[in-house]
């Protein structure tokens, strides 16, 4: 059996919370236990939820340039392995084709 607690919360930040449960689907209870649930789950794994706005503004800024990630030894070993000289002319050369286009 479920039990009940009531919360207070701000009456605009309950309207907009409302207005996106609606949006989805989801009832305000649903969407707020989902919310909730998630929280916890994160706050377990030891990160703070409230960090995680600035995680997907990082993300959004990101996803257009299509980051890979690399392990940073083998970075490291990539950018010593450069041969800077032959970096350089293939970049010309690169240059050269898109100044073409």
């Amino acid at each position: 059996m479920n039990k009940k607690t009531t919360i207070t919360i701000d009456r605009d930040l309950l309207i907009k919370i409302s207005r996106i449960a609606r949006s989805r689907g989801l009832t305000l209870t649903n969407y707020m236990t989902n919310l909730l649930q998630k929280a916890l789950e994160i706050s377990t794994d030891s990160f703070c939820p409230l960090d995680l706005l600035t995680f997907l503004r990082l993300y959004k800024a990101l996803t257009p340039l299509e980051p890979v990630p690399i392990p940073l030894e083998l970075l490291l070993k990539m950018i010593d392995e450069i041969d800077v000289n032959k970096f350089r002319e293939d970049a010309r050369k690169i240059g050269h084709i898109v100044g073409d286009i």
